[in-house]
Formats: C-alpha cells, sequence, structure tokens
C-alpha cells in the first residue's frame, strides 16, 4: 500500500477474495439447504410408516386367532386382505397403488379411514403363520395359526409395517419371550 491508498490492483484483488468467500457461502447454504430438504423427506417417509404400523396393528387388535382352515376367517392375498370384524362388520385393508408410483394403505373398519402414504413403490401383503410366510391367507398345506401380517416393499423385501395378530394360548402357557412362544409349563 501506498502512502497515498490502495493500488488498483489490491482493490480488484481485495474484491475477488470477497466475491469467492460470498460465492462459496452462497453454495454452502445450497448444500445446506438440500440436506435440510432430505432429512425432512426422510422424516416424512418414517412418520408414514409408523402411522401405517399403528393402523394396521389397530385393524388387528383383539381380532383373531386366525387359523388356516377356518372357512370365512381371514381371507388374504398380495394387494388386500378381509375378514369378518367382532362387531358384526368387515375389517379391509388394501394396498393402493396411485398415479405417482406410489402405494397407498386404505383400512376400513365400519367407517373409512383416510388412506396412508406407503412411500414409492410397490408394496404386497404378507402373512407369517406357524412355519413360514406366506403371500396368501390361508396357505396351501397343514393347520396354521396367523402369528403377523406385514407389508413388504416388493423390489427390495423390506419390511413397510408389521403388526402382531392376537392368538389363544393354551391353559398353563409360559410365555418364552425368546421364541416368542408359549411353552409348556414346569
Amino acid at each position: 500500500m501506498s502512502e497515498a491508498g490502495y493500488t488498483l490492483v489490491e482493490m480488484l484483488a481485495a474484491l475477488i477474495i470477497i466475491g469467492l468467500a460470498v460465492g462459496g457461502l452462497t453454495e454452502a447454504a445450497h448444500v445446506v439447504g438440500r440436506a435440510q430438504a432430505a432429512a425432512m423427506r426422510t422424516a416424512a417417509q418414517a412418520r408414514a410408516l409408523r402411522a401405517a404400523d399403528q393402523a394396521l396393528a389397530r385393524l388387528v387388535l383383539r381380532q383373531g386367532p386366525f387359523a388356516s382352515d377356518a372357512p370365512n376367517a381371514f381371507e388374504g392375498g398380495a394387494q388386500s386382505l378381509a375378514f369378518p370384524c367382532r362387531d358384526g362388520s368387515t375389517c379391509r385393508a388394501d394396498l393402493q397403488p396411485n398415479a405417482r408410483a406410489a402405494t397407498r394403505l386404505a383400512i376400513a373398519t365400519g367407517t373409512v379411514e383416510p388412506p396412508l402414504s406407503l412411500g414409492q413403490g410397490q408394496a404386497a401383503f404378507v402373512y407369517g403363520g406357524d412355519s413360514d410366510v406366506n403371500g396368501n391367507w390361508p396357505p396351501s398345506g397343514p393347520r396354521q395359526i396367523l402369528h403377523w401380517i406385514g407389508v413388504q416393499d416388493v423390489s427390495s423385501g423390506a419390511p413397510l409395517a408389521l403388526a402382531d395378530v392376537w392368538r389363544e394360548e393354551p391353559p398353563g402357557c409360559v410365555f418364552d419371550p425368546i421364541a416368542q412362544a408359549c411353552r409348556a409349563a414346569p
């Protein structure tokens, strides 16, 4: 710097440094904004899956037990399930694809609830019995009791929602938390 002030070169260098700093800050703000938007989408998807999980659990709460050999008790396929509710109405759940390649879970228990989003991709119901997982209920083969109902992503197989189905246990049952089943009393 001369005694008369800053030279033109020094002034241009200072302006370039300030411009680069402002440009870097602007880009950093955009990166933070994109990360925040992605986090918000992930949180919204997690809330939607939790709501679907709870709705499915409410649907089968205190319903059942459902045996594979019981006539007209519980019927389920990959896209829908239905069974007679304890109050005499029909309880049902349907997976509905929509125009944006997403799947929604619609549950009806006498009254129709608004559908819940399960996110992008195709989903299907799966049913867990005594010995295996089935895409349909009742399964063919030996008698089974329905233990849980799930919704999974078809392409990845990832679980989206899961609900345990109430089942009767024999008198004198001692619940084994490891096996998640009843064992004979000692």
